[in-house]
C-alpha cells in the first residue's frame, strides 16, 4: 500500500497501536461513516415518463431542495407493442419445422470447439 509507504511504513503505524488495533480501529471508523452516509442518502425514486416534443423529459419530485443535486438516469423502455411482436416472433421461429431443442451437451461441446480454436 503506497500510502502506508508514504508514511513511513509499518514502523509508522505502531505507534497508533498493534496493526491488528490499528485495522480493526480502521474498519470501524469505515463503517460508521457508512452508516451515516446511508443515513444521509434520500430514497430512490423511480418514475416512468412520456418524452415530450424535443426529446424534453419532465420529472417531479416532491422533497427535493432547490438546489438539490441528483443522479438522473434516462433508459428508454421498449414499448408494450415492441415486446409483444418480439414475442410472436420468437414463438413463430421456434414453430418452424427445422427448428428443434438443442441440449446441453450440444452447448457445452460447442462451447469447447470455440475455446480450443482460441489457442
Amino acid at each position: 500500500m503506497p500510502d502506508v509507504r508514504n508514511a513511513g511504513g509499518l514502523d509508522a503505524l505502531k505507534v497508533l497501536g498493534t496493526p491488528a488495533d490499528v485495522w480493526r480501529e480502521t474498519k470501524a471508523r469505515m463503517f460508521a461513516a457508512w452508516v451515516r452516509m446511508k443515513a444521509a442518502m434520500k430514497t430512490e425514486v423511480r418514475q416512468t415518463v412520456t418524452v415530450k416534443r424535443g426529446g424534453v423529459i419532465e420529472i417531479h419530485v416532491p422533497g427535493l431542495a432547490e438546489g438539490e443535486t441528483a443522479e438522473v438516469i434516462v433508459r428508454p423502455g421498449a414499448s408494450v407493442d415492441r415486446v409483444r411482436e418480439a414475442r410472436e416472433l420468437f414463438d413463430a421461429t421456434q414453430a418452424l419445422p427445422g427448428a428443434r431443442t438443442v441440449t446441453e451437451e450440444e452447448i457445452a461441446a460447442e462451447i469447447r470447439a470455440w475455446r480450443t480454436s482460441r489457442r
